[in-house]
């Protein structure tokens, strides 16, 4: 039987210590390292992905290796992450977007599905017969690609911090900023801006499940802070015609930084810049 590679198993007993309610025993867990799959698996250069389907894509390899216990969430990490952004900050990202699809993920019927057993996989919630490469054309043909934020907007946002505040109840040290970001900025305000503004309705929820959390309607400060962010971004797209999509986020990306720069300047605090 094949090793499972060692930090793997140690965020997986840590992330049912956390979230105990929501991953009782009938409940898989599966975090596999990018490094360890097969070639015919989609390898992706994020440091991990998800989506509502992966555990039942990770099947056939989880169950040669006795890791496979039904349903549940599963996370591609990649191993060279490790010492990049840290493998829990990852891992608590990626739950997060769990929680944002925990009904749709339950909801979903794949009794009639005859789903592959090793396919693409990908960080989008689509269908399974949806392919990776069918994913690629469309943002190819497409006339404006998907904006920075896209799949981390409001919801996912919600569901990030409350996230940030367990991983942090059960003695981690870890910022809403590291878990939201991974990495990235998505062209958002501060993370600190968003926890902040929710402090409040972060105390009323959190004796209950994410699952009951998730259920429960949006903060209007979460909702009206991203609504500007937004409307920032649609700004500068009135503007900026460029097809060349990493010239466009990174143009957006110091567009957003003098912005917030302004904003914060008419308050009287100061907004780091992004390297």
């Amino acid at each position: 039987m094949a090793t499972v590679t060692w930090w793997a198993e140690e965020i997986e007993i840590e992330l049912r210590r956390v979230f105990h309610d929501d991953f009782g025993c009938d409940v898989g867990l599966y975090i596999v390292a990018q490094e360890d799959l097969p070639d015919s698996f989609w390898r992706g250069d994020a440091g991990g992905y998800t989506s509502t389907t992966l555990d039942l894509r990770l099947r056939t390899i989880l169950t040669q290796k006795g890791r496979y216990h039904g349903r549940g969430f599963a996370t591609v990490i990649r191993r060279s992450s490790l010492s990049e952004f840290g493998i829990l900050r990852i891992a608590l990202h990626e739950v997060a977007h769990f929680f944002e699809y925990i009904d749709s993920f339950w909801a979903t019927d794949t009794s009639s599905w005859g789903v592959p057993e090793i396919c693409s996989a990908y960080g989008h919630f689509g269908s399974i017969k949806d392919g990776h490469e069918e994913y690629l054309q469309q943002q190819t043909q497409a006339v404006k690609p998907d904006p920075l934020y896209h799949l981390h907007e409001s919801k996912f946002i919600w569901s990030a911090i409350n996230c940030t505040h367990r991983a942090r109840s059960y003695g981690h040290r870890i910022s809403f900023e590291q878990v939201f970001r991974a990495g990235h900025t998505y062209g958002l305000s501060d993370p600190d801006v968003y926890w902040d503004a929710c402090q409040a309705d972060l105390k009323r929820v959190e004796n209950l499940t994410m699952a009951e959390v998730m259920r429960q309607p949006i903060p209007q400060a979460i909702t009206e802070i991203f609504s500007r962010d937004v409307a920032a971004f649609q700004q500068f797209e009135a503007f900026e015609s460029s097809r060349d999509e990493r010239d466009r986020r990174e143009k957006f990306l110091w567009w957003q930084v003098a912005r917030l720069r302004r904003e914060r300047a008419q308050i009287g605090g100061a907004v780091p810049v992004e390297s």
